[in-house]
């Protein structure tokens, strides 16, 4: 997390900026940076350093604005450091925005070549855009200048503040600081008050607030028409409804909701597990690959061409089929939300028998020929789906081998402390802790063979 501070009015002290510059300096670590004047000082350094420069500001007219940085996008240099200045708008963000390739579709604006997230949102307000606002997953919180005016944002999302920032006025003039407590030094005792969550806060040069503009949060799931969200078969993990921060600008087709994609398009072509079992995509020509697919399904080989087109080939393409409408073929494939008897009539000797679907006649999920049974996980997917007779149960991230994997190093750990500490050397709490260890091992080992039958 990054450090925010600074002040706005026309009494600034710059002994007070200095102090919040580097209290701030714990939420950063990797660069700081100060705007006044007209001016920004920056360094991968300390604030302490920051402080010895030359260029760092006696005063400060109007504004003053720090920012502490820890990365998170964009390498650690100055180029990346905060405050961002261009034709004497400056910005600075404390957090982190995940669907830019979302934001670029809202907003016609697309991500440039040395852009990390902060220069693009610095460049989204640049050119008046809010609409973003409304649509962003992440954290933000961030302050906008803009001519004689200073923009505030602090974002929230499922009631909880993304990134905190407060405020308070000395003599008149309004300084803010990312930690409440930082603000308790300088504020002479006056109040502190956090700044109104999701609203557009414009203050003006004399640290006034001039105007609040409250947005509606939303999180979209643009990249997925109304009909296919509606007809995805499995259950879907609102974590990750919007795909960019999975599968984006990358190789690795993903399963999620029930079908297969390469950078949020249903996928069509050949790809092989790496050594993290995630699957990638490989050309037509590639005789290690070991998984087909068409449409977003799993499928066997002779569905492919040796040759494909382009991915939007039809699923019935070499079954003597015509091509089906678009409807049709979003109704007819594995990730829908079933298949009728006569649509499954058509796939069932193409479609894999490891692709996880759901048929709406039986209401039940279907995974090697039989009903959906116990915990499986797809092919590439590091979900493990839970399901009981054909339905579905709940989903997990982790494998019941993760679990065993980790009783095991508990076990090592274990023996490890019973073995390098003696119980006189202990205090009360450690010898009653040492003891316990002990009778945990012993009954460990008095009932392994029942252990093992249940795990």
């Amino acid at each position: 997390m990054c450090g925010i501070s600074g002040a706005i009015g026309s009494k600034i002290d710059m002994e007070k900026i200095k102090l919040l510059g580097l209290l701030n300096e714990d939420r950063g670590g990797d660069a700081v940076g100060i705007y006044a004047n007209k001016t920004v000082s920056k360094t991968i350094q300390s604030y302490y350093h920051l402080l010895q420069q030359d260029d760092f500001p006696k005063k400060a007219k109007g504004i003053a604005l720090n920012h502490s940085r820890k990365s998170s996008s964009g390498g650690n240099n100055v180029l990346n450091a905060q405050p961002l200045m261009v034709d004497n708008d400056v910005f600075v963000l404390n957090g982190t925005v995940k669907n830019i390739s979302t934001l670029e579709r809202i907003t016609g604006i697309e991500e440039e070549k040395l852009d990390n997230d902060t220069s693009y949102l610095f460049r989204l307000m640049r050119a008046g855009s809010t609409e973003w606002l409304k649509y962003y997953t992440g954290g933000a919180t961030f302050v906008y200048r803009h001519k004689t005016n200073t923009t505030f944002w602090v974002g929230a999302a499922n009631g909880k503040v993304e990134r905190p920032l407060s405020f308070c006025y000395v003599n008149g003039t309004m300084y803010f600081s990312s930690l409440e407590r930082d603000l308790k030094l300088v504020s002479e005792d006056n109040k502190i008050t956090h700044f109104k969550v999701n609203t557009l806060i414009t203050v003006d040069n004399g640290g006034n607030i001039v105007l609040e503009e409250p947005i509606a949060r939303t999180i979209p799931h643009i990249e997925l028409s109304n009909l296919q969200k509606k007809l995805l078969s499995c259950p879907y993990d609102e974590n990750y409804s919007t795909l960019e921060s999975l599968n984006a600008g990358n190789n690795v087709v993903i399963f999620c909701g029930g079908a297969y994609y390469l950078n949020n398009e249903f996928y069509t072509g050949k790809a092989k597990l790496d050594k993290h079992s995630k699957l990638i995509k490989t050309t037509m020509q590639d005789s290690m690959a070991t998984y087909f697919f068409k449409n977003g399904m799993l499928v066997k080989d002779n569905l492919l061409k040796s040759i494909y087109t382009n991915s939007h080939l039809a699923l019935y393409s070499n079954a003597g089929y015509d091509e089906p409408t678009i409807e049709d073929r979003i109704v007819s494939t594995a990730h829908t939300i079933g298949l009728s008897d006569s649509d499954y009539g058509l796939i069932q000797d193409s479609m894999s028998s490891e692709m996880l679907y759901y048929s709406a006649d039986l209401h039940s999920h279907f995974y090697n020929g039989a009903l959906a049974d116990g915990i499986i996980n797809p092919i590439g997917s590091s979900t493990h789906y839970h399901f009981s007779n054909g339905h579905f149960v709940k989903m997990s991230y982790y494998s019941p081998e993760e679990f065993m994997d980790k009783v095991e190093d508990l076990h090592n750990d274990i023996d490890n402390l019973l073995y390098e500490f003696d119980l006189e050397d202990l205090d009360v709490e450690g010898a009653s802790i040492f003891e316990t260890l002990k009778q945990y091992k012993e009954h460990v080992k008095n009932n392994n063979e029942e252990w093992k039958s249940i795990t």
